[in-house]
């Protein structure tokens, strides 16, 4: 896939993300539908498609130069064609409008158990308002990534509130040792799920008990 050096060195040295590994392979475990919110150039929706039962991957991506980037990512992974993927240059937040919807308005085509990946550079909280339908869901989990603290503890306190157990994911040393140009004064992960008695993860039932930190 196309790299931007400035923005995607660790992508090329094979870095990228490398925290979110261990979640996204455990988390996408018999998943039937991915939502990828600021899917960019598309390096999660490819492991999405790739990697993971989905047979529903909607990628979300507003700009016009990322989606491209996008769409020549999935050509050049063979996935153009693939009857899973669509792709909305839609913003999601929390109303629906010219150009805009809400997580809540796809309701009809989000089949659980549900993945959705949330990078989109401020507006994760946004994004959460208008999910209130889907809070109320059992199997669905939440990769975010927060762009300041404040966005970070906004969207702990509306998860929690939704019955969510959320865990921080820590930018890993190699962020420092191979630094790249990110928007906002914060790039780091929230993992989003809901909990049995016994905290198992709701992700495919009360079965399996996660222990990636």
């Amino acid at each position: 896939m196309g790299v931007d050096f400035r923005h995607q060195t660790q992508l090329y040295v094979g870095l990228f993300e490398r925290e979110l590994y261990p979640w996204l392979e455990e988390l996408g475990r018999g998943i039937r539908t991915a939502v990828d919110a600021g899917a960019g150039q598309g390096e999660h929706t490819l492991y999405f498609l790739a990697k993971t039962p989905a047979s529903r991957v909607l990628a979300f991506e507003p700009s016009a130069a990322e989606r491209s980037r996008l769409i020549a990512n999935l050509s050049a992974n063979h996935f153009s064609t693939d009857s899973r993927i669509s792709i909305s240059s839609k913003l999601l937040g929390s109303a629906n409008g010219d150009g805009a919807c809400t997580l809540d308005s796809l309701l009809p085509n989000l089949a659980e158990p549900l993945l959705i990946k949330i990078d989109v550079d401020g507006g994760e909280v946004d994004i959460l308002q208008g999910a209130q339908r889907l809070l109320g869901l059992e199997r669905v989990a939440w990769i975010i990534e927060t762009h300041s603290s404040e966005l970070e503890e906004e969207c702990i306190r509306i998860l929690a509130a939704a019955g969510f157990d959320t865990r921080i994911v820590s930018p890993r040393w190699w962020r420092f040792a191979v630094p790249e140009l990110r928007p906002g004064a914060q790039n780091r992960w929230l993992i989003a799920t809901k909990v049995c008695s016994n905290r198992d993860l709701v992700v495919e039932g009360c079965t399996r008990r996660m222990g990636h930190e």
